[in-house]
């Protein structure tokens, strides 16, 4: 009897110690296939506005967020349209939660600079949420998406939300090449980094995750 329960309490150790490896694991690797796909989605998206516009999708072209996404989100079978604030002024919740403060960054330390995507946001399929800056003509098109809603979490730079900038037409994972984060001095590391207190840290992350095959793997716990 004493033997057996030495070996369950070994049994119990082992598991205790494995299972949250194993359900981290698994989260990873739910977040990079929704990453992934959600990108895809959202460049072809991209793709069929500028062929049916008739034109390349630039910031020129396109000067405002309400000018772009009105036009944008329709490429998506499923969006829920600007009514009842929840596009416009999206920045407090349903919830009456500020959504910066919902945010972190990259190492969970801090909230997030919102400045990136704090003017319009819209609501696709599965809860999806893609969000805009204001200033297009300075800073340029960037968005941001939620692959799973801000209602899901871990709401962390990095890990369910990416940002992108586009560039010469097409959607450019932020801190990829032809983004403003990326010359010599602003590696896709500098704002993807589980050391830095930055409040734009995670900023760069969507280009790691695409180009480092072990980028889901080795999240920050």
């Amino acid at each position: 009897m004493a033997e057996v329960l030495i070996t369950l309490g070994i049994i119990g150790v082992v598991a205790a110690l494995t299972l949250p490896a194993l359900i981290n694991d698994k989260q990873n690797k739910e977040l990079e296939a929704k990453y992934k796909k959600v990108y895809s989605v959202m460049q072809q998206a991209l793709l069929k506005m500028s062929y049916d516009e008739g034109q390349e999708i630039t910031k020129e072209n396109y000067n405002s967020p309400t000018k772009f996404l009105n036009i944008y989100r329709k490429y998506f079978i499923q969006y829920i349209p600007c009514t009842k604030g929840r596009c416009d002024g999206y920045s407090v919740a349903e919830s009456g939660q500020n959504l910066p403060k919902i945010y972190k960054t990259f190492n969970g330390k801090a909230s997030i600079d919102s400045s990136y995507f704090d003017d319009t946001n819209t609501v696709i399929a599965d809860g999806i949420e893609i969000m805009t800056n204001g200033d297009y003509i300075t800073y340029g098109i960037n968005l941001t998406v939620d692959i799973n809603g801000h209602k899901t979490k871990p709401n962390k730079w990095g890990y369910d939300l990416f940002t992108f900038q586009m560039v010469k037409g097409k959607l450019v994972p932020m801190g990829g090449d032809g983004t403003v984060y990326y010359n010599q001095n602003l590696t896709p590391d500098l704002y993807c980094n589980k050391n830095n207190s930055s409040s734009r840290n995670g900023l760069t992350c969507a280009a790691k995750a695409l180009s480092d095959t072990n980028y889901f793997k080795n999240l920050p716990k």
